[in-house]
């Protein structure tokens, strides 16, 4: 990192630097590179697929157009990963009982230990790539887990 010679403002930007965007677009590479390598590397998922998984585990079942409008993306390319994550064995499709036509998604019991797993992995990544943020930030909630 090269020394600043003039304190940083957001709100008087003057180098590419002080730009909000630009700032943010750092941190996402920096946060994101871990991300990548800790989701495919050891879980074998994309960002994307586990933005989809996380969801669910979040929310609980709901269709494929729910979820993607929550993951805001595509339906088309929501559906595309919901199929493949179903091969995999980490969502499934659960038929609505009052609409056989309908089905919702729901983690697998295989997929909710993972995501476990990920995110406690991941908050870890993020405290580390984020020193700016206060220690008390960084910390793993206290909230129940999904289950």
């Amino acid at each position: 990192m090269f020394p600043r010679k003039t304190p940083m403002s957001l709100a008087d930007p003057r180098t590419v630097d002080d730009l909000l965007n630009y700032r943010l677009s750092r941190l996402f590479a920096a946060s994101g590179a871990m991300v990548i390598r800790l989701c495919e590397g050891k879980y074998g998922i994309t960002r994307r697929e586990w933005r989809l998984i996380a969801l669910l585990a979040a929310h609980g079942a709901m269709s494929p157009s729910d979820l993607a409008a929550r993951a805001h993306l595509e339906r088309a390319r929501t559906s595309r990963h919901i199929t493949e994550l179903t091969a995999r064995k980490l969502i499934r499709r659960v038929p609505v009982p009052e609409d056989g036509r309908r089905a919702q998604v729901d983690l697998t019991p295989r997929a909710a230990g993972s995501t476990r797993s990920c995110s406690r992995n991941r908050s870890a990544s993020t405290a580390r790539s984020c020193p700016c943020c206060p220690r008390a930030n960084c910390r793993p909630s206290k909230r129940p887990s999904p289950s």
